[in-house]
Parts: C-alpha cells; sequence; structure tokens
C-alpha cells in the first residue's frame, strides 16, 4: 500500500513499516558491489517493472535487473543524495562477461578484502582457462591498479588468488 508521502506501508505483526518506494528516474547507490570502490558510484533508476528494477551506472552503458525480492533494504537520504539499496547478496563485477552479475553471498565486511572473494588456484589455472593478464603481488596490488591494472574477477564473481611463500598473487 502507498501512502501520501510516497511510502510503501507493509504490515509487521500490529504495526505499519515504512520503505522508501523507488522512481524513475531516481538516483542509487547500491551495496554492497565488488569492487567496493563501485559502491561509491551512482545509478539511475531505469525501469520499475512488477518483479525488478532496471538500473544504469551513470556515465556508462552498463545496466543491471536487480529483483526487488534481492533488497534487503532501501535508505532515502531525501532529495539531495542518492537513496541507498542494500542488497541481501552482492553485485559484482565480472570481468569476463564485462558486466555486473548479482550473487547470493555478501563479500566480507572488512577493509582488507576491499576486492571481495578470492578463490586459490594454481599457477597454470589462467592460462588453461585462456585468461590474458598476470599475477601480482597482493602486497603491491595499489601500486599496480595505479598504473591502470584492474583485479581480474571469474565468472563465478571471485579474484584469481595464487598463495605463495611469504605473499599471495592476485591476478590483473
Amino acid at each position: 500500500m502507498l501512502t501520501a508521502k510516497g511510502l510503501r506501508v507493509a504490515e509487521s505483526g500490529n504495526k505499519p513499516v515504512a520503505t522508501p518506494v523507488l522512481k524513475v528516474p531516481d538516483r542509487v547507490r547500491i551495496s554492497p558491489i565488488v569492487p567496493r570502490e563501485h559502491e561509491q558510484s551512482d545509478f539511475m533508476l531505469r525501469q520499475d517493472t512488477d518483479e525488478c528494477f532496471i538500473f544504469e551506472k551513470l556515465g556508462t552503458d552498463r545496466k543491471v535487473d536487480i529483483p526487488k525480492s534481492f533488497i534487503e533494504k532501501i535508505h532515502s537520504f531525501g532529495n539531495s543524495k542518492p537513496a541507498l539499496v542494500q542488497l541481501s547478496g552482492r553485485l559484482q563485477w565480472v570481468s569476463a562477461k564485462r558486466n555486473f552479475e548479482l550473487f547470493v553471498d555478501k563479500p566480507p565486511a572488512s577493509p582488507a578484502v576491499a576486492y571481495g572473494i578470492g578463490k586459490d588456484v594454481d599457477f597454470g589455472y589462467p592460462t588453461r582457462q585462456g585468461i590474458t593478464g598476470k599475477f601480482g603481488r597482493e602486497d603491491r596490488l595499489s601500486e599496480i591498479m595505479g598504473r591502470g591494472w584492474y583485479v581480474f574477477y571469474d565468472l563465478d564473481g571471485k579474484y584469481l588468488r595464487w598463495p605463495g611463500h611469504g605473499v599471495d598473487q592476485i591476478w590483473v
């Protein structure tokens, strides 16, 4: 049920709970997104269907369909700031497909894992998969990324990690 102020009211026991309603062309930020730096990106609501919202990342032509059932909460901050859409899983960049996809597990909350969820592979895994790039030292990742490299995310939304002696390597 919608109220006059544009809030959706859902019955929770005996007490109604108000949640903000999104409307085209509202600006939002989405969380969690991997890599975490994209959580500062603005998305615009392009379409609202019965079952999902279709968002477009501003400044790109990348669109993502997010089922309404995948949205945990929507926080509205008035007209001055984008609303925050919190997901029950994560929105993840997938390098191989060059787009964003939804995954059901949330990334770890620690800032030390800003690049999401890794999976250990052997040194030859990328070559066998036909993936170009190179392994870079995890402790020098910010330096490598400053030179224009990006962390590679496999089809399962995880980055490739080669555990090493004393320092781990990440595929970039």
